[in-house]
C-alpha cells in the first residue's frame, strides 16, 4: 500500500512539505483538531488549499506531517502554527525530495490515522 500510495501522491503538484510539532501533549484526537484548525485558518488565505496529514504516533508527545497545495507562503504558515501549537517546519515541496515516502512510512501500521482534504 505504502508504494501504490507514494506514486499516487507525487503525481500531485504539492506547494509545501511540513512537519508539526506540539508544545504539549498532545493525543491523536487533539493533534487531528489542531491540524484542522490551522488548515482552516490558513485556508482563509489560499481559497483552493489542500492537503494530506498523518499522525506519528510516538505514544506520549505525537507530530504530523502534511504536503500542502495551493499556497507557496512558508513563513505565514510556520508562523501560523507556531502562535498556537508548537514548532513547525514548514518548506517548500521538492518532487523527488523523499516527502511523499517519509510522510508514509508509517502508513501501514494500524494506529497510524491519515487523511486528505
Amino acid at each position: 500500500m505504502k508504494r501504490e500510495l507514494v506514486a499516487w501522491l507525487d503525481t500531485i503538484h504539492w506547494d509545501l512539505w511540513a512537519t508539526y510539532t506540539f508544545r504539549y501533549d498532545a493525543s491523536k484526537n487533539a493533534a487531528r483538531r489542531a491540524v484542522e484548525r490551522y488548515m482552516t485558518r490558513l485556508r482563509s488565505t489560499a481559497k483552493q488549499l489542500h492537503y494530506i496529514a498523518v499522525i506519528e504516533d510516538t505514544g506520549t508527545n505525537n507530530h504530523v506531517h502534511s504536503l500542502i497545495s495551493g499556497t507557496k507562503q512558508c513563513e505565514y504558515a510556520q508562523n501560523l502554527w507556531f502562535r498556537s501549537n508548537g514548532i513547525a517546519k514548514v518548506r517548500r515541496y521538492s518532487l523527488g525530495g523523499g516527502a511523499t515516502s517519509y510522510l508514509c512510512k508509517h502508513i501501514h501500521l494500524p494506529t497510524t490515522e491519515w487523511w486528505i482534504d
